[in-house]
């Protein structure tokens, strides 16, 4: 007579945000699309709104999830899956732009957990979800005070160093938007069209090497006075006054 012991049955593992809205009443249609086709969809929608840059910077933003989360079916996805991320992240998530395996920083991190949130947002608008699992996943403030104190400070160019930077750039073809750039002055918005061509001009008589000379009180008012008389100016004021 031999004795047996009883069969171990698995059940499948439940799909904890599913049971959830089934029990509340929510309609779930099932879906097997994937984190990762769900982000390349999200991010195709968003190009029809934003400049192909920023659509650029939330596809690598983007890219730090995909390894971890990526294969992950979108309907199961839970905010221990997005916690269990931002933890790995912080502790070595890095693959470029650095010594891999080292953490990355709290703002990039910031960002991914945003990017995701926006994603999944509107994964529940077109009804592929319920619930946005990444709406409460926030990063710790004691991982943003350790930081804050580990963070190593860079100092700024001195004066020195940025006359040498715009001497070495003085046969490019950007050196007139550096220089006036350099000024505070912002040609995007219309700023600079108005001046006079001997103010944006250096003198000759001023030193070999640009220093921060030219860009001193003195030279700004004198620019500022140009500004004002300029024809630019009087057309947008009198636009103004209309």
């Amino acid at each position: 007579m031999s004795l047996t012991a009883p069969t171990q049955v698995v059940l499948p593992t439940p799909n904890p945000p599913a049971m959830r809205m089934r029990h509340e009443g929510a309609f779930v249609p099932p879906n097997k699309i994937t984190v990762n086709e769900w982000l390349d969809q999200w991010l195709v929608m968003k190009a029809e709104d934003l400049e192909s840059t920023t659509v650029y910077n939330y596809r690598v933003t983007l890219d730090r999830v995909r390894g971890k989360l990526g294969n992950v079916r979108l309907q199961e996805l839970t905010e221990d899956h997005v916690v269990a991320w931002m933890r790995w992240a912080l502790q070595g998530g890095r693959v470029r732009g650095g010594k891999a395996g080292t953490g990355l920083g709290v703002t990039s991190v910031d960002m991914s957990l945003a990017r995701l949130e926006d994603a999944l947002n509107r994964a529940v608008t077109r009804g592929l979800v319920t619930v946005n699992v990444a709406s409460e996943v926030h990063i710790p403030l004691k991982a943003r005070k350790t930081e804050r104190k580990t963070k190593e400070v860079v100092q700024p160019w001195n004066a020195s160093e940025v006359g040498a930077f715009v001497a070495a750039m003085k046969s490019d073809r950007l050196f007139a938007p550096l220089l006036l750039s350099l000024t505070g002055l912002r040609p995007a918005r219309s700023a600079a069209c108005g001046g006079r061509t001997s103010t944006w001009t250096r003198p000759r008589s001023a030193s070999p090497t640009p220093g921060p000379r030219w860009a001193t009180a003195r030279w700004w008012r004198r620019t500022r006075r140009a500004w004002r008389g300029s024809a630019c100016c009087r057309s947008r004021t009198s636009y103004g006054r209309r």
